[in-house]
């Protein structure tokens, strides 16, 4: 079985999605939607089975199209992913999923209702670094946490630790101080 797939907005994270689903089995781009005309025909430039549109709406009523990713401004991402649930489509979302946890949830019941699958692209989890925190934190070699991230700084208010087996310049960022629910 082919997946096919449209790909909604055509800016920089668009272009490496384009470049993913190339090397993908199973996949097929079917084509790709944006406002500008001339950024949708540049986008699939050399790929002759592909379409161009400048609407989603037209993107989503091609039957071949089974999958779609949205990489357009986040303002936009509900009412889109809600467009895509009605059109009976599975969908990839561009960070972040929604603005607000009501879109959020919105989004999740929207898919979830039609038996779709609805994934927000928060590829850094599947990274061995990401994975190696995930344990350590389990572990519980590190202090309870109410917020935990990774990356190559910490954020205010947080204290940064190296996690051993994390691949260099990654660093954890911890939001609470202690190892015991305080």
């Amino acid at each position: 079985m082919t997946v096919g797939v449209g790909v909604i907005g055509t800016g920089f994270v668009a272009n490496m999605h384009l470049a993913a689903l190339g090397g993908l089995p199973g996949v097929r781009l079917v084509g790709v939607a944006d406002v500008d005309a001339g950024r949708a025909r540049a986008a699939i430039r050399g790929l002759p089975n592909a379409r161009g549109a400048t609407s989603a709406a037209e993107l989503l009523a091609w039957p071949e199209v089974d999958a779609c990713i949205v990489c357009t401004p986040n303002d936009t991402h509900v009412e889109l992913g809600l467009a895509i649930a009605r059109a009976g489509k599975h969908l990839l979302m561009e960070k972040p999923l929604a603005i607000s946890v009501d879109g959020a949830d919105a989004l999740v019941r929207a898919f979830d209702e039609r038996g779709l699958v609805l994934m927000g692209a928060h590829t850094h989890r599947f990274y061995d670094y990401d994975r190696t925190i995930k344990r350590t934190l389990d572990s519980g070699d590190i202090a309870r946490s109410s917020a935990a991230g990774s990356g190559r700084t910490g954020a205010p208010g947080c204290s940064t630790r190296v996690v051993p087996g994390v691949t260099c310049c990654t660093t954890v960022s911890i939001c609470s101080t202690s190892r015991h629910g305080g």
